[in-house]
């Protein structure tokens, strides 16, 4: 039997989905800088730049973005990231950001899939993975890795319901579910998983920022 091969069934995948990403209409992609980005899935966007950007600021919300092509750079606080393709970037609660869009162009855009992270799902799923023991590091409120093989295969199966609707009523929610699974057992699951720790650091800023969002009634401004 020849011997199991990561790095090539890690590119296979990734290529799939990025041809599956490619292939779809324009309809379907965000090219726009705002915080309104429309769902082609309940919980995903699809991101698309054809040329690289200015610094731009955002507050960015609980999500993952795994990146397909081109890359980006983030600064927050003293830290900064860059996150290129075959990476994915986790945000365990809402944070002001500093971005830009640094590899993209018309023949190979900047593509990025967004998953919104489901805190409600999140906690669910720990509840029931509590009898297995997780490793428990000093957490970033952001951080990236390399992208698993077994997230991007689900990612694969949720693009796939884009155009069916009926599979999608029914299997989109267990799909999704999954993501979320990948997430908390991924390299980077230790940030989601003191996020949804009641007592933890993460899980009071999650708190608070949720308190600032429903009093807040005018546009919170970034400068």
């Amino acid at each position: 039997m020849a011997p199991y091969n990561f790095v090539m069934d890690y590119a296979q995948k990734n290529d799939q989905l990025l041809d599956k990403v490619m292939a779809l209409p324009e309809g379907a992609f965000s090219h726009e800088k705002g915080r309104d980005i429309p769902k082609v899935l309940s919980g995903l966007s699809l991101i698309k730049f054809t040329e690289q950007t200015n610094l731009e600021a955002y507050l960015y919300e609980p999500v993952v973005s795994v990146i397909l092509q081109g890359a980006k750079e983030i600064t927050f606080g003293q830290r900064r990231l860059k996150v290129g393709a075959g990476q994915a970037l986790v945000v365990s609660h809402d944070l002001p950001v500093v971005s830009q869009i640094t590899e993209a162009s018309a023949e190979k855009p900047y593509l990025a899939a967004v998953i919104s992270l489901d805190l409600t799902v999140l906690r669910s799923l720990y509840d029931q993975m509590g009898e297995f023991e997780f490793a428990h590091d000093q957490t970033q409120s952001m951080n990236f890795a390399h992208t698993d093989v077994d997230l991007l295969d689900a990612l694969d199966r949720y693009l796939s319901l884009i155009d069916k609707p009926a599979e999608a009523k029914i299997m989109a929610p267990l799909i999704l579910k999954e993501i979320h699974f990948r997430l908390l057992i991924a390299s980077q699951g230790g940030m989601l998983r003191q996020l949804i720790w009641h007592d933890s650091h993460a899980s009071r800023i999650s708190r608070a920022m949720q308190q600032i969002r429903q009093n807040f009634r005018g546009q919170i401004m970034i400068p």
